[in-house]
């Protein structure tokens, strides 16, 4: 009786591990894709492409300006370090 509880102890333990190591690689939600997709831009490029799909169509324009936001937010906590 103990080896069957140890057994499926361990079974549930390692598909719980699988799953979650499964969730990082793969982007889930239209945000996440959106984020991954805009991941290969930096500096002027990034803002200047999130600028132009802020004007754009939904979801995509709510993405581009919560991206923007962060990134007024990441400059603000700079400055506010010096």
């Amino acid at each position: 009786m103990n080896r069957v509880l140890v057994m499926t102890f361990t079974v549930v333990v390692l598909t719980a591990g699988l799953l979650a190591g499964c969730k990082d690689g793969v982007p889930q939600t239209d945000l996440e894709k959106f984020i991954a997709r805009t991941e290969q831009y930096e500096g002027q490029a990034l803002q200047d492409t999130l600028r132009q799909i802020a004007l754009g169509p939904e979801p995509y324009n709510a993405y581009a300006n919560f991206l923007l936001g962060n990134q007024f937010y990441d400059l603000a906590a700079d400055s506010a370090q010096v």
